[in-house]
Order: C-alpha cells, then sequence, then structure tokens
C-alpha cells in the first residue's frame, strides 16, 4: 500500500512535472516545519453521466495519516477533507452504497487542493481478490457440484477463481460454493483434483442469489512413469477423510514404490513403527478396528511377512477413499476408521500392459477393451525363486540368530505339520460393463498366499556364575543353541460383483454382493539342543519343554449390500442402505505338555488344544446420513446405524454427526462425534515371553462381548494455495474389549476356565500436519503426541499403555524433482519405542512328580519401552523412452543408516538363568525395479 504513494507511481513524468514536483517538495518541507499550517482537499464526486453523485462517502489516505480522513459529499457532488498536513502523498477514494467510484493521488502542497473524482466503469472480469469483494454493494454467491466421469462426487476437489488466492473445496457431496462476490463479474472457475483431468468454466456473478457451475472431470491415465509431484495432503476432502490414487501413493518414497498402505501410515494418527505394510493402526486403535473394503468385499487383514514389501498390489487400485475416525454412517461397523479400495478399470480405451522387475519379486498387468462397453483388468505378482527369496528375507533379517529357512518346524514332541517353502503370490482381476450410458456393472477378483519359514538358531549364554545356589540341572554342551522355529502361511480370497445405476445427476443405487476368506496358520517352538550330542535338553536345562504352540484362524464374510445417495436441492444429500452380513470365524490354538517318557531324560511332550473357538452369526443393518448444507460455509452431517446380530439377540444404534465451517478464505474448523458397535474382532493372544498374537473371532455376548467405542474429533485445517496445515485432536473410549492371556506353567495344561479376559480403553492424541508444495519440491511433516491405554482388572491391577501405544511420532517426506525427470525420495521417521513387559528374574516350579523347572517372571505389564524407533529411506526415480516403450527405473534403500530398531523380545530360560533375544525389524535393505509399459 505504501508503494502506491511514492511520486514513481504516476505514470507520465514530464520534465516540468518532475521541476514542479520538486519545487513543491521544498515548499512541503518548509511549511511542514509550522505545525501550526493547515491545508484541506475538496472537489466534486460526479458519475458515469458526469452527473453529481450526493451522499458519496469520500476517504483521504496516506502513510502519514494515523487514521483516514472521511467526509460525505452533498445534494450538488461537493465534499470537504480538513485537517491535513503540507508535504504529504494521500489517496482519495470515493465510495456509493459500498463500492468504488473512483480514486485519486494528490501531493497536498496548498491550503485548498481541488481534487474531482468522476466514476469510472466497472470491471467485468476480476483481475485480484480485492475486485471481488463488493464493498457493501450486491453480492451473488457460485456454487455447482463436481463429479466424476461416472457421476460419482469428488470430494475435496479444488475450485480456485483465476487471478485470484480465492480456493473452495467440495465436501463429501461433490459440492462446493463461493459467496459473497461482487455481482456482475465474470470469474473463470479452474477445478482440481488427484486423479482427475483439470477442467474450467466461465461464469457471470449474479445480481443476488446463485448461479451454479457443475464440472464433470475426467479420469487421468496414469503413464508408467507416475509422476511423484502429487499431493497426498490436499486430497483432504470433507475434512474427515482423504481420496487417493495411485500417483499420490507413488510420490512416497517406500521399500516398493507404490504402497498404499505405508503412504497412509505416513498420516498423523497412524502407528508406523511396526513396518507392517498390510496393517494399520490407527488413531490408538486395533487394525481390525479400521474397515477395509475392496470393491464390496471385506479385508481382514493378518500380520504376515510379505506385508512388509506391499501388501496389495497397486496396479490394480485405482482408488482409496481413507477415514481415520469413521464418520459415515455407510461405512460404519467397526470401532476406528474406514478404508474403501475401488479396483481399477480399463481407463485410457485402449489396450495397455505394464511389466515390474524387482529384487523382490515381478509384477505384470494387462488391461484391454473388448468392444465398446467390456473392459477387463488382469494383475498379479509374485517372488523370485525359493533360494533367492531366502537370500532377500535373510538380508533384511536382523536378529542375533542365524537364519535356517530351509528347514523343517519341530518341536520337543516331534515335527509339525506347517512346513512351507517361503514364497508369496496374488492375483487380481476386474471385468466391467457398460450396460447403458447409466447402468455399470463389474466383478472383481482377489487371491492370494504367503508362505514364510522364519526358523533360526539363537546362541545360548554361557552358565551363570553369580546363581545364589548352584543349578540343580546337568552342565549343557558348550555348543549349545536354541533351534527356533517359526513358520507361518496366510491365505486371502474374495470376489464381488457390483451393480450401479444413475438415476439422475445427483441419484445413484449400488447393489453388491461380496464374499471373501481370509485364514492364517503358523507354529512354532525353540528346541534346546547341541549339534555335537544332537540331544534335546529342552527338559534337563529346566526349561519345561520347548514351547511349542500351533495355532490356525479362518474367517469368512458374505455380504449383500444396497446404498442409493440422493441429493435434495443444494441443501441436501443423502445417502440411505442396508447390508446382511454372514459370518464365520474358527480358531485353534494347541500349546505343548509335558508327558512322562521311558527315556532318560524322563519327559516328552504333546501338543494340546488350549482354545478352540468357533462361531456363525448374521449381522442386519440399516443406515442413513445427511450431508446438510444450510449454507455455504456450514455441512452438517447427521446419521445413524441401525444393527441386529443374531448370536447376541441384540440391536445396536450407533448414531453419528460432524459438521464443517469455512471460516474465512482458507481456515476450515471441523467436528465429529460417533458411536460403533463391532462384532468380528481381532483379539490379542498374550505372550510375554515370545511377543503377542492374534486372531479373529467373532462375539457371542458371553466369554467374547460386543465392543462399544465413542470418539469425539475436533480440529481446523488451512489450505491456502501453496502450504496446508491441520491440527486435530480425539478422544476415543473403548468398552468390552477383548484379551486372550494364557499365563500358564511352562509344560503344564491349563486349568479349567476361560482365559478370555474382558477389559475397557482410552485412546487420545493430538496431530498436526503441514504440507508445502512448489513446483520442484513437495514437503510434508507429521507429528502426533497421544496415548492408548487398557485396563483388564482381573489380569492387571491398574491401567497400562496398549502395546500399540506410540507417545510421540515425528514424520517428514520431501519429494525433490530435478530437470523435469528425475526425481529424488526421502522420508524420515523418529517415535517413541512401544511398551513391553520386562523379564524381573525366573521362579522354580515344582511338579508332582518331584520334578521342576525354572520359569521366567515378568514386570507390570508394559512397564518399560523398547528403544526409540527411527528410519530414513531414501529412492530415486528416473523415466525414459525405450524405443516405443515407456520405461522407469527406480532405487529404494530402506533403513539408509541401518538403525538396528527392535521388534520385540523374546525370553527363555536355561540353567536356571533368563535367556532374552532381541528381534530386528528390517536392517538397510536395498530395491532396485525397472518398469516398463506398452
Amino acid at each position: 500500500m505504501l508503494n502506491a504513494f511514492k511520486p514513481a507511481s504516476f505514470p507520465c513524468a514530464s520534465p516540468g512535472l518532475i521541476v514542479t514536483t520538486l519545487l513543491a517538495v521544498s515548499v512541503s518541507a518548509l511549511l511542514a516545519s509550522d505545525a501550526s499550517a493547515q491545508c484541506r482537499i475538496e472537489g466534486t464526486v460526479r458519475g458515469l453521466d458526469d452527473a453529481p453523485v450526493a451522499g458519496a462517502l469520500v476517504r483521504v489516505l496516506g502513510p502519514d495519516l494515523p487514521s483516514p480522513r472521511t467526509a460525505t459529499s452533498g445534494a450538488d457532488g461537493r465534499y470537504v477533507v480538513d485537517n491535513l498536513k503540507a508535504g504529504q502523498w494521500v489517496q482519495v477514494v470515493a465510495y456509493l452504497n459500498g463500492r468504488t467510484l473512483s480514486h485519486a493521488f494528490t501531493l497536498v502542497t496548498l491550503p485548498v487542493e481541488s481534487v474531482d473524482l468522476t466514476a469510472q466503469p466497472e470491471t467485468l472480469a476480476a483481475m485480484s481478490a480485492e475486485e471481488l469483494n463488493p464493498q457493501g454493494g450486491p453480492s451473488g454467491e457460485v456454487r455447482g457440484l463436481i463429479q466424476a466421469d461416472d457421476g460419482a462426487p469428488v470430494a475435496g476437489a479444488r475450485v480456485a477463481i483465476s487471478n485470484t488466492t480465492v480456493v473452495a473445496t467440495a465436501d463429501s457431496a461433490g459440492r462446493y460454493s463461493i459467496g459473497g462476490l461482487r455481482s456482475g463479474l465474470t470469474i473463470e472457475l479452474n477445478v482440481s483434483a488427484g486423479g482427475y483431468k483439470e477442467g474450467s468454466s466461465q461464469i457471470v456473478v449474479p445480481t443476488s442469489g446463485y448461479a451454479e457451475a457443475d464440472f464433470h472431470l475426467d479420469a487421468v491415465v496414469v503413464p508408467v512413469a507416475r509422476r511423484a509431484d502429487q499431493s497426498l495432503m490436499s486430497s483432504f476432502g470433507a475434512g474427515n477423510s482423504i481420496a487417493v490414487h495411485p500417483e499420490a501413493v507413488s510420490s512416497v518414497p517406500t521399500l516398493t514404490q507404490s504402497d498404499l498402505f505405508r503412504t497412509l501410515q505416513f498420516l498423523p494418527g497412524t502407528m508406523s513403527n511396526l513396518e507392517a505394510s498390510s496393517e494399520l493402526y490407527v488413531r490408538g486403535g486395533t487394525p481390525d478396528q479400521t474397515l477395509i473394503t475392496l470393491d464390496g468385499f471385506t479385508i481382514y487383514p493378518f500380520t504376515h511377512v510379505f506385508g512388509r514389501f506391499s501388501a496389495l498390489n497397486m496396479d490394480a487400485v485405482g482408488r482409496a477413499d481413507f477415514s481415520e475416525s469413521d464418520v459415515d454412517a455407510a461405512s460404519g461397523g467397526r470401532l476406528g476408521g474406514a478404508l474403501r479400495l475401488a479396483a481399477a478399470s480399463n481407463a485410457s480405451g485402449r489396450p495397455d500392459g505394464v511389466v515390474d522387475l524387482s529384487t523382490l519379486g515381478w509384477g505384470a498387468r494387462v488391461s484391454l477393451p473388448i468392444g465398446d462397453r467390456v473392459s477387463l483388468l488382469i494383475a498379479g505378482r509374485a517372488t523370485p525363486p525359493a533360494t533367492t527369496y531366502n537370500d532377500v528375507l535373510n538380508e533384511m533379517g536382523g536378529n542375533t540368530g542365524l537364519w535356517v529357512r530351509d528347514r523343517a518346524a519341530f518341536f520337543s514332541g516331534g515335527p509339525f505339520a506347517l512346513s512351507p517353502a517361503s514364497t508369496f503370490h496374488d492375483l487380481n482381476a476386474k471385468i466391467e460393463v457398460k450396460l447403458s450410458k447409466d447402468d455399470r456393472a463389474s466383478v472383481t477378483f482377489y487371491d492370494a498366499r504367503d508362505a514364510a519359514n522364519q526358523s533360526r538358531n539363537d546362541p545360548q549364554p554361557p552358565p551363570s556364575t553369580t546363581l545364589a545356589e548352584p543349578s540343580p540341572f546337568a552342565a549343557l554342551p558348550l555348543d549349545v543353541v536354541a533351534e527356533a522355529s517359526d513358520v507361518q502361511t496366510w491365505k486371502g480370497r474374495g470376489v464381488s460383483a457390483q451393480w450401479e445405476r444413475r438415476w439422475s445427476p445427483q441419484a445413484t443405487t449400488t447393489l453388491s454382493v461380496g464374499h471373501s476368506e481370509f485364514s492364517k496358520s503358523d507354529v512354532a517352538a525353540s528346541v534346546l539342543t547341541s549339534p555335537s550330542t544332537g540331544l534335546d535338553y529342552s527338559f534337563d536345562a529346566g526349561r519345561g519343554g520347548s514351547g511349542g504352540l500351533a495355532e490356525s484362524n479362518r474367517i469368512t464374510d458374505t455380504t449383500v449390500r444396497v446404498n442409493g445417495s440422493f441429493g435434495i436441492g443444494f441443501q441436501h444429500f443423502v445417502s440411505v442402505g442396508g447390508e446382511i452380513v454372514a459370518l464365520d470365524a474358527a480358531y485353534d490354538m494347541r500349546t505343548e505338555i509335558l508327558q512322562p517318557s521311558r527315556a532318560a531324560s524322563g519327559f516328552t511332550s504333546t501338543l494340546v488344544d488350549l482354545l478352540n473357538q468357533a462361531d456363525t452369526g448374521r449381522v442386519m443393518t440399516a443406515y442413513v446420513q445427511d450431508a446438510w448444507r444450510p449454507w455455504g460455509r456450514l455441512t452438517v452431517s447427521p446419521g445413524a446405524r441401525l444393527t441386529h446380530y443374531d448370536l447376541t439377540g441384540s440391536t445396536y444404534f450407533d448414531p453419528r454427526a460432524s459438521a464443517i465451517y469455512r471460516l474465512g478464505r482458507w481456515v476450515r474448523l471441523l467436528g465429529a462425534w460417533t458411536v460403533d458397535h463391532q462384532v468380528a474382532n481381532r483379539i490379542t493372544r498374550e505372550d510375554l515371553e515370545r511377543g503377542d498374537g492374534e486372531f479373529w473371532a467373532l462375539a457371542n455376548g458371553s466369554t467374547i462381548p460386543v465392543p462399544r467405542a465413542r470418539q469425539v474429533i475436533a480440529g481446523a485445517a488451512m489450505d491456502m494455495p501453496h502450504v496446508v496445515l491441520d491440527v486435530r485432536a480425539f478422544y476415543k473410549t473403548l468398552d468390552d474389549l477383548t484379551m486372550f492371556a494364557p499365563r500358564l506353567f511352562p509344560g503344564v495344561a491349563p486349568a479349567a476356565g476361560s482365559l478370555l479376559y474382558t477389559g475397557s480403553g482410552t485412546a487420545k492424541g493430538i496431530e498436526f500436519l503441514i504440507e508445502h508444495k512448489a513446483e520442484w519440491n513437495t514437503i510434508w511433516t507429521s507429528y502426533t503426541v497421544g496415548r492408548a491405554e487398557n485396563k483388564y482388572p482381573l489380569l492387571e491391577p491398574g491401567a497400562f499403555p496398549a502395546s500399540y501405544d506410540e507417545t510421540h511420532a515425528f514424520k517428514i517426506t520431501d519429494t525433490v524433482r530435478l530437470g523435469g525427470s528425475w526425481s529424488i525420495g526421502t522420508v524420515w521417521l523418529l517415535g517413541s519405542g512401544r511398551p513391553e513387559t520386562p523379564a524381573v528374574g525366573v521362579t522354580q516350579v515344582w511338579f508332582p512328580t518331584s520334578s521342576s523347572v525354572y520359569q521366567v517372571t515378568f514386570g507390570p505389564k508394559n512397564s518399560e519401552r523398547l528403544p526409540p524407533y527411527s528410519r530414513l529411506d531414501v529412492s530415486v526415480q528416473r523415466p525414459f523412452r525405450l524405443h516405443w516403450l515407456n520405461a522407469a527405473l527406480a532405487a529404494t534403500v530402506f533403513n539408509a543408516y541401518d538403525r538396528q530398531n527392535i521388534s520385540e523380545i523374546e525370553y527363555s530360560t536355561a540353567n536356571a538363568q533368563t535367556v532374552a533375544t532381541s528381534l530386528m525389524l528390517l536392517r538397510r535393505t536395498y530395491d532396485v525395479s525397472l518398469r516398463v509399459a506398452f
């Protein structure tokens, strides 16, 4: 503003004018020395027809004026503004009904300065944000719908007015609104959204009321060399969810270049220090509390090895909608958030394909149209041959033992039945049919299998010399080792059929039928033996056996779902629907117990059932939600779910409500409140010695109650042209949680009674996020401070941190583009160590046979923490042309500074002393990949 008062701001400066100006400045300097010398400005305000304008507000502004001087023109258009000092540069502005009529600049040099103001024609196009201001005059609103080419709303799309910094964000229904615009202006609207082509339109602001400008965006066909310049943060839509597309995922450096789960783990509120790509720990919740679906069938996450690399093939995923706290009634039924995946389809209208080769395996995708209405997509991945794959796993392994991945699993009582070689493969397919311009149908198929042999040899410490009394056990050979067996097999399969009918631009019906089945089997044991003698010392050393266990878990889900959404004018967008879900879950766990033997040791062992849980249930749900926009700045979304569960014979009412208010040009305030129940739960199996496990089971209302979560979310977001700031706080209470805690004597079958415990929990935290995006660089940072606690009164006397609690988590991602081709990405994570239950010694346990074993004793549950977690990942990408092919070369260094992050600590005994083995997460790992498209 001050520059406007400099003499150089005048467009014409003749020599005479310069001399006159210098003389005037000299005179003004003399006059300024006389504080009593006062001046005034007077003149006439005239309209476009040169007639006098009465009632015009005249303001005189200047850098030396403490406040503007004002006057009002009379019936003859005359005005007078006095009490001015000589020697001041001032601006004189005339307003009528809040609209600017005219303005002029002058230098006060005379006792009476004459400045006439004549109205100037209004600009018809906005060239700055200031020109949008009606300044008290007539104003109007511009609003509309933003939809994809298939009619689906594009939540989070950004609508910007050209030549200004004014931006609006579409809500969950794809609606946007920009109000308070000067009437009569012609403005150009530019629309952008991740995964879609940009759109633009010109519109005239109405004199009053609103004008509508709707947009239909075409999907972007992402080339093989995916550009690493996409913003993940700008995908935030209605404030409670984020829409993620493959090109946004590829911008985040991960072990495999497109890993959706790891990308989401870099968001605030999600846990990343477990390095399990297939799982999402969100806002103090476990992975089962986040609903995951793919085109209508449900995915049930298990911990499995290939999840380290990439849980899902992103070549087969076209879109992901993620909500950390599920405020959408259509996606309820879980205690936390939701991740809804849509399988990719042929968007280019021509055959295309891609082949991926890397050190972690290979992948391929082919997509082709069949006629004008049918398209087919098939994608698959597989690991290298077993020997090569074992070498890759060995390089990444970080524990202190020696990997023996080709060894058959066994325990002291004999071999296990499960002895697979390490391997992985998955297959995705989708066929889509355009039945008419308003009808689409599709069938999606998914199949995957992951087998891993993580057996190893753990060296044992020398005999203790600090025991208060001599060990009652015979001395062990010097080369004694613990041959640890750890073998698991995971399988997943899903199929769905969908039909979508679009009745009008604002009315859609979707019917889907989905079936999925996921299972996991694993065995584990630790046999104390000597390579030189070949004998089993698991009994002689007082361990009570090898701690063998075998478990299997399976869950199936068949869901029939119908959903309708329709708009009622611009204010209401209603979703209503229902679903019937048939569930079946079975879990069997067997543990090792001692048996008398005629051998010299006097004991052998066998496996007996510890828990055998099998249930079948049916869930019937109806839901409704309205995204109500009473005016342009406010969206209120009340909703509810009503669920009947036959296993408990109960009906559950889950209300919810959320609101978003746009405060000013860039700031949005948001809040939400939800109540949820969950019938299919992944229950923690406590194992203090070996690390916790988990299994899926159905609530039955007795030993496993139906858990409930109540949560409140509040926050604010500032969405500026190149900077996004987001702050959110959450508080969640959980009731009727279940934990399976078989705290047993070594080698002894459990006593009669339930080993399932019921408890409660709380989770709370504050999340901070900032993103800055420039032409050559995108950087975003998040910080979360939180706390997750559980209470199980019959298991522990007081509250304790949840095993997945992470008090502090700092994450930063930076992508730099060099020369239009090269891109370098880095990710750095730093977080608090996870809770851990410490071993405090050993205790001797005597049996009626007069024999005894030593058992590890533990302190209070989760009373200590592992060391802080830290990791740096670096990736480089370079696209290029290979004759008529598009290609991209990428290299990634995972955990670049080779931080030895501890996954868990395993405890055992040998000769009356505690043996602790720290198992490490991934060490420094390299991946080089070549991606070729045709």
